[in-house]
């Protein structure tokens, strides 16, 4: 939720800040960009619309292929591998508050992993914004190190007390985004109680 609301706050201070300043920086998204905005946080009613809209958020982005560069950790050996993460499998079942979560992966064009993690909404206790090359570093124990990914990408972590987290790919920060708010307000519809 931290990451969640700093986001918000440099939204506004960008928004907030004299022309002259911002001509400096890249323009920050229109409000017609940013979604959810007012008008859709209002089409967004139930549970089963929050949970609609994650899903044509997946299907909109479809299969992420991206290149990670690594760096051996015990010689410094450089190199890369080609990935790519598909969610579309991933079904919902509002009126069970169960996500049936499939994560089809490939590396180096080759099937490497196949998850199917069903999970309760009212389980999930953080909801969080990351990027892609701190994702691939999370794990201490890997034997590479990955320094750069060939486009940006924001994941939405979902984290559980005792489930491995599970994973939602954008390559548009605005949607990543805007799936972090829908996922928050379904695991709240469900009964879920987040932390901070």
């Amino acid at each position: 939720m931290r990451v969640l609301a700093m986001s918000a706050a440099l939204l506004i201070l960008v928004a907030v800040t004299p022309a002259s300043a911002q001509d400096q920086r890249p323009a920050a998204p229109s409000s017609s960009q940013t979604a959810p905005n007012a008008a859709n946080s209002a089409a967004v009613k139930t549970l089963e619309d929050t949970l609609n809209f994650i899903a044509a958020k997946i299907k909109e982005q479809g299969e992420l292929k991206f290149i990670a560069y690594w760096r051996k950790r015990e010689d410094s050996s450089a190199g890369l591998s080609e990935l790519s993460d598909d969610l579309r499998g991933t079904t919902f079942d509002a009126a069970g508050c169960r996500v049936n979560y499939v994560w089809r992966a490939k590396f180096n064009g080759k099937a490497f992993d196949d998850i199917v993690r069903p999970f309760d909404l009212k389980s999930v206790r953080h909801v969080q914004l990351m990027n892609e090359v701190k994702s691939l570093n999370y794990d201490g124990t890997a034997t590479k190190n990955v320094t750069k990914v060939s486009q940006p990408i924001t994941e939405v972590w979902l984290a559980f007390d005792n489930s491995p987290v599970r994973q939602f790919w954008f390559h548009n920060p605005e949607d990543a985004e805007a799936v972090a708010l829908a996922f928050t307000r379904a695991v709240e519809l469900c009964g879920g109680l987040l932390q901070d």
